[in-house]
């Protein structure tokens, strides 16, 4: 059995940094894995590599982040039910999470497959670049469904209070990633396709320790091919507490997409340094929200528990902890900024829009992260919806409406870029609010309960 960290007592600011460490590791780990496609093929590839795979990002993760978003519900609910301490729900709930991580890779596989072309059309994806975009996404896709079950192996492994397995997991995957890469992209000499198919090969090795390692587990979280099953109740709730998440997380890339096509009207050299911005930006978020993963399953752990004093302190620690975190994060990758876009691109073109981009966008971050960690915060309680609604109208509703509003009148980089700060603002205020009021309601509960 790997460390487990006990949730619901002890030390909480110990217990809270000891777990979210290998959380934020982890995370890190999984950026360089994903990073590692823009990498070798703007050292490989050229411009046009990095704009290929550039000019998918807002695609795959507006098909991947939905399905993704549904691990919340497996790390909300088997948190729930360990804090209660109910074995059967927590082994059903284990033996439900992996086939449905399944079924919608499967889902993913074949809706990826048959939409990456026309997407990238309907964007105005550069002609020269657009059957290799279209090739690698569909490649990129074969590796859906072993991501998905990792996503929600870790996600069993941290609602249990070890958040070392999974970090141990990417490290192992991110490793075959690196060998994979030059084998197909030099050997074999498949270019942007080596990068996908290697992508996923490393995905598969994650997903076969993943099970490997909860099958060897002696707890309730033991999983067996056996017992493996769709429980109705257990289903219910993960689909409950994840698809409000799942839809947040799309709704996010539906956003992004959009103020996509508007990027891809600056040229294919500002779609490549926006490409390795954003990738700086994926880093970034690895290291703060770290957090939200602690917020969400000792939250959820205290909630199953019933004890709502913890549930309050956890609270104040996530949130004012990200913040000065996050802060010093964002000044610090701001000041390395020309290094840190160097490392996708040395094209100037491309350099000067990264760093445009990292400006308005990367530098405020620590603001979205404080809005994800109070988001989390809501979900921990059970309260999956009302995140999503304040999430969908101050992000995502608001940037559409900025694009298609106030952008057009000045049409300038600017113009575009500001809008993601004041989208996190608004969220958060919303998030803000709908905390207090589910905690106010749980708290009562428990009181008339006693």
């Amino acid at each position: 059995m790997k460390k487990q960290i006990n949730m619901t007592e002890g030390p909480l600011i110990r217990n809270m940094i000891s777990f979210t460490v290998p959380v934020m590791l982890a995370s890190l780990i999984q950026v360089v894995f994903n990073s590692l496609d823009l990498f070798f093929a703007g050292q490989f590839c050229g411009v046009d590599g990095t704009a290929i795979i550039g000019s998918t990002t807002a695609i795959t993760a507006l098909l991947t982040n939905f399905f993704i978003g549904l691990g919340v519900g497996v790390n909300v609910a088997v948190a729930h039910a360990i804090g209660s301490k109910n074995e059967v729900v927590v082994s059903r709930a284990v033996h439900t999470a992996i086939p449905l991580a399944l079924t919608g890779g499967l889902l993913l596989l074949i809706i990826g497959f048959f939409v990456s072309e026309p997407m990238l059309k309907l964007l105005g994806t550069d002609v020269t670049i657009i059957n290799g975009a279209a090739e690698y996404m569909k490649l990129y896709f074969v590796g859906c469904i072993p991501m998905l079950v990792y996503n929600f192996a870790a996600g069993i492994f941290r609602a249990n209070g070890d958040s070392e397995t999974p970090m141990k997991l990417i490290i192992v995957a991110g490793f075959v990633n690196i060998c994979l890469k030059p084998i197909f992209i030099l050997g074999l000499k498949m270019g942007v396709a080596g990068v996908a198919v290697s992508t996923a090969l490393a995905h598969l090795a994650a997903a076969i320790l993943s099970l490997r390692m909860l099958m060897k587990r002696n707890d309730a979280c033991r999983f067996e091919i056996k017992k493996m099953r769709f429980h109705r109740k257990e289903l219910g709730r993960l689909l409950a507490l994840g698809i409000p998440s799942a839809f947040q997380s799309a709704m996010f890339a539906i956003s992004n997409v959009c103020i996509q096509s508007a990027i891809n009207g600056f040229g294919k050299a500002f779609v490549s340094g926006n490409a390795a911005a954003n990738n700086t930006e994926v880093a970034v978020y690895a290291v703060i929200n770290s957090s939200v993963q602690t917020t969400i399953n000792f939250t959820g752990q205290n909630v199953g528990s019933g004890n709502i004093d913890r549930v309050k302190k956890i609270f104040k620690s996530a949130v004012f902890g990200t913040a000065i975190f996050g802060t010093a994060v964002c000044a610090v990758v701001y000041l390395l900024r020309m290094p840190l876009i160097n490392i996708y691109t040395t094209d100037p073109d491309a350099v000067a829009g990264g760093m445009y981009r990292m400006m308005f966008v990367c530098v405020p971050y620590v603001i979205y992260s404080v809005t994800d960690v109070i988001a989390g915060a809501v979900r921990g309680l059970g309260a999956s919806l009302t995140p999503t609604i304040m999430s969908f109208l101050g992000i995502c509703v608001f940037r559409v409406a900025w694009q298609y509003t106030v952008f057009p009148i000045y049409g300038t980089k600017t113009s575009l870029f500001i809008a993601y700060p004041i989208s996190w603002i608004l969220a958060g205020l919303g998030n803000l609010v709908c905390y207090f009021i589910f905690f106010n309601k749980l708290k009562n509960k428990l009181q008339k309960s006693r």
